[in-house]
């Protein structure tokens, strides 16, 4: 098995695991920090919808970098085991 591509692809479904785990503490974190920011500003209203971030981009690179990770894992795979 070419070891160092099955590596490579591991590491590029591994990239997008993180990604969304990152985009989901984003989403969380972000109103959090919206409301402290608005209570040490002043007087106003705070709306959690107005720190909501769309991150549809981020989970569509995420979802195609673990597809192609594990795609290209599976063709490693099967060519080291062809090999043997």
């Amino acid at each position: 098995m070419n070891k160092v591509a099955f590596v490579m692809s591991s590491i590029l479904m591994f990239f997008g695991i993180v990604l969304v785990a990152w985009g989901q503490v984003v989403k969380s974190l972000l109103p959090k920090i919206g409301y402290i920011v608005f209570k040490l500003h002043g007087p106003g209203s705070y709306s959690p919808s107005e720190y909501v971030v769309n991150l549809s981009g981020l989970y569509i690179i995420a979802t195609i970098s673990i597809i192609v990770g594990l795609w290209l894992s599976v063709i490693f795979y099967k060519k080291g085991s062809k090999q043997k």
